[in-house]
């Protein structure tokens, strides 16, 4: 699986930790940015990290921040993206099985890295559980996304 991970200055230290865990999980990571623990903007670098999972060049997506809260409210305005802030391994593998999610946000600030190694390999390993009422689930976030388009 191609992972692709961004995060702000606050999320860095945590981004730094995790995607050398994710390659021992067998998954090749492409880091975006940012690059240093200098002031970065997470706007843009969220947008890069939903650009790659919406064209399929990057099958997840994992966001780093200080809570992760304002790069999930940002990211889910994109249609296509279902993101969920992570701060516990039930969120983390059930936001793949029931909900389709295709990012995951982890806040450095709220979680270590021993955590956070927990919840990247249960949303790596999560599969999106196929039946009716989740298809149906994701019918009715897709008709959303319809009726109210960007403003």
């Amino acid at each position: 699986m191609i992972v692709v991970i961004g995060g702000d200055h606050r999320g860095f230290e945590l981004k730094s930790k995790i995607a050398p865990f994710i390659e021992t999980l067998g998954h090749t990571v492409r880091d975006i940015g940012c690059p240093d623990e200098s002031v970065a903007d997470f706007v843009p670098i969220v947008k890069a990290v939903a650009e790659q999972v919406l064209s399929g060049t990057a099958d997840r997506g994992i966001l780093f921040g200080a809570t992760g809260a304002a790069e999930g409210m940002t990211v889910n305005r994109i249609a296509g993206i279902r993101a969920a802030v992570c701060h516990d391994f039930q969120c983390a593998h059930q936001c793949v099985e029931h909900d389709n999610a295709n990012v995951m946000i982890l806040g450095g600030m709220v979680i270590g890295s021993w955590v956070a190694r927990d919840l990247t390999r249960a949303f790596l390993d999560a599969r999106f559980l196929n039946t009716e009422n989740f298809r149906n689930r994701l019918k009715q976030l897709a008709e959303m996304e319809k009726a109210w388009p960007e403003r």
